[in-house]
């Protein structure tokens, strides 16, 4: 994937009415392009009046409050969004993720792909890899941080 935009898959039909994006969800797991994936949510969220559900995948050790802490510090949530933390625990972060995106009926997934400093050639991870094949609603990859500048108010 070679694309500075957002990359939006949609691998189902999807009713007209679930295009408002009023429950959005945004993977966290603290790289860069998560980071990116976050701003972009959040300027979703502003632009439809969404919720916006941050789920992070915890490890055994982690407790909940320790996830919400760690998802605070990450990303500061603007103003004027009505926001909650889903932090999970799990084997597979995908499956998870899609778990809770049926449970919710969320109707927008946004997700970081990954970076490889050094080369700061972007790559698919495998969660995103499967979430992307496997949702009911559309995800959108977050390749670029300019992708954040490229929602209009």
């Amino acid at each position: 994937m070679h694309s500075t935009s957002p990359v939006m898959i949609v691998n189902r039909f999807i009713p007209k009415e679930k295009l408002n994006f009023k429950k959005i969800m945004v993977g966290v797991d603290f790289s860069k392009s998560c980071k990116y994936a976050c701003e972009f949510a959040a300027k979703l969220a502003l632009k439809y009046n969404s919720k916006l559900s941050f789920f992070h995948m915890s490890s055994p050790k982690e407790s909940e409050k320790e996830g919400e802490e760690k998802i605070q510090k990450f990303y500061k949530t603007p103003e004027g969004i009505e926001y909650e933390y889903k932090i999970w625990a799990g084997t597979q972060p995908y499956t998870e993720i899609l778990k809770l995106a049926r449970e919710k009926e969320i109707d927008l997934i946004v997700m970081g792909s990954h970076t490889r400093d050094e080369s700061e050639r972007v790559y698919v991870g495998s969660a995103v890899e499967h979430v992307s094949a496997e949702s009911l609603c559309p995800v959108v990859i977050v390749t670029h941080p300019d992708a954040v500048l490229k929602i209009e108010k």
